[in-house]
């Protein structure tokens, strides 16, 4: 199995899997499991950026949020 990225052509994840088809569902899991340990760190770091950059749609939203947090301490 390969993972790259499309916009630059470049590897993220080159994994080989040589089970037999009895072991074809912990094969899946394994690979489901690998793309997402893999992928997970720069979903998380480019939702940030672009969480960052979008202004709210809802002032008043974003004020009970802070609320709620104070209240809570979170």
């Amino acid at each position: 199995m390969q993972l790259n990225e499309v916009a630059t052509g470049s590897h993220i994840l080159t994994e080989h899997y040589d089970r037999g088809l009895a072991d074809l569902f912990a094969e899946q899991d394994e690979i489901t499991e690998a793309v997402v340990a893999t992928i997970e760190p720069q979903l998380y770091a480019m939702e940030s950026i672009r969480a960052q950059r979008k202004p709210p749609d809802n002032m008043d939203a974003r004020d009970l949020v802070i609320k709620g947090c104070r209240i809570t301490g979170g």
